[in-house]
């Protein structure tokens, strides 16, 4: 719910504007939806939760409409629909009476918590999330990420935040597209984009032709995040997140700056050697899998940083048919639509999926039989 519009408005404000929630009637077209409370607020809007006339429950994000700057999000919510994707149910414009333009009403699915509020609950445990839920929400997190760019979007603002997970059933799904955008070649971007903590390097950096691998650096960093417990680059200001990020994976060379940013004007780094992924996750119980992702996804090099499919076919997550549990549902992990088989083909990853597929089956059976 950021880095949508230029005006900023702070929590306050914001309520002032939307005034009191609970209980208004909000209506479309098609339904009529009763505000029950609000469930987020961002810098340029709210989440409420709403019931409608069949007694269903959705969540509402509403938007603040700024003419100065174009809103992507309604026209790539309407393009996206996949099993770990949210997805745009409704949408419509109301008028609000403290502000001059309209407020646009995204409808989705209600979910019951993000992927932030699970960390923190676990972290308030002082437990780990277990390593097979970790393999599970990286594999569905890439396949939806996966889908996203196949379509030429980068979501630029990945984080666990704005990743929804159900615990009864352990489904996830990408959310919030207020910042995502179709990179197109030759157009420039704003650099000046992502939450601090999951910014690829290359943003740092000052990179204006970026690719969709930004939203690859952010997966690897929430990797990092499910098997520690902990955020892994945590910069109080913009170069101490570099301060960080050097002090794990060391600083670049001269080579790799310009692969991040050719224009760059910093290419003389003071050379630090970080200690690495291994102390990194020296006192969790992370296989070596996690270390030889972790180590393949976090490289300055933005062109040397695999898909989001190869990430999710990766053995990391591969090992999660053979761990996942009877409580932890049956699910539907390996329902792979055309595209994806389609995308797998371009990239000779065909046998990796069909392999995932028997591994499913199999997992099915064993737990069918119990």
């Amino acid at each position: 719910m950021e880095k949508n519009v230029v005006k900023k408005e702070n929590k306050t404000s914001l309520l002032s504007i939307f005034g009191e929630q609970e209980g208004i009637i909000l209506e479309s077209e098609i339904k009529r939806y009763r505000v029950l409370k609000i469930v987020g607020r961002g810098t340029f809007g709210i989440v409420v939760g709403v019931i409608d006339e069949e007694q269903h429950i959705f969540a509402i994000k509403r938007i603040l409409e700024d003419p100065r700057q174009k809103n992507r999000e309604l026209g790539i919510m309407k393009e996206l629909k996949h099993p770990n994707v949210i997805e745009l149910l409704d949408h419509f414009y109301t008028i609000l009476p403290n502000y001059k333009e309209p407020c646009l009403n995204l409808v989705t699915e209600c979910y019951p918590e993000s992927l932030h509020q699970m960390l923190h609950d676990y972290a308030a445990e002082q437990l780990p999330i277990p390593l097979r839920h970790a393999r599970l929400f990286t594999y569905q997190l890439c396949r939806g990420l996966s889908y996203i760019h196949s379509k030429g979007i980068c979501h630029r603002d990945l984080k666990p935040q704005n990743i929804l997970v159900n615990r009864q059933n352990l489904e996830l799904k990408i959310c919030d597209f207020g910042a995502a955008k179709v990179l197109e070649a030759n157009q420039p971007n704003t650099a000046y984009i992502c939450t601090r903590y999951y910014r690829a390097p290359e943003l740092i950096f000052g990179c204006v032709d970026y690719t969709t691998s930004i939203d690859i650096w952010s997966v690897g960093c929430i990797i990092a995040e499910l098997l520690t417990g902990q955020i892994l680059f945590r910069g109080m200001t913009t170069s101490d997140q570099l301060v960080k990020i050097f002090s794990i994976i060391g600083s670049p060379s001269v080579e790799q700056v310009l692969a991040m940013n050719p224009n760059s004007p910093y290419t003389k780094i003071p050379r630090v050697n970080g200690k690495g992924m291994n102390e990194v996750l020296m006192y969790t119980d992370s296989p070596d899998n996690a270390y030889e992702l972790l180590e393949s996804i976090l490289q300055f090099d933005p062109s040397k940083r695999p898909s989001a499919m190869e990430v999710m076919l990766h053995d990391f997550c591969k090992d999660m048919f053979r761990e996942l549990m009877k409580r932890d549902g049956i699910g539907e992990w390996t329902n792979y639509t055309v595209d994806e088989w389609s995308l797998a083909d371009q990239r000779n990853l065909v046998g990796r999926l069909k392999e995932f597929c028997m591994l499913e089956k199999r997992r099915k059976e064993r737990y069918s039989k119990k």
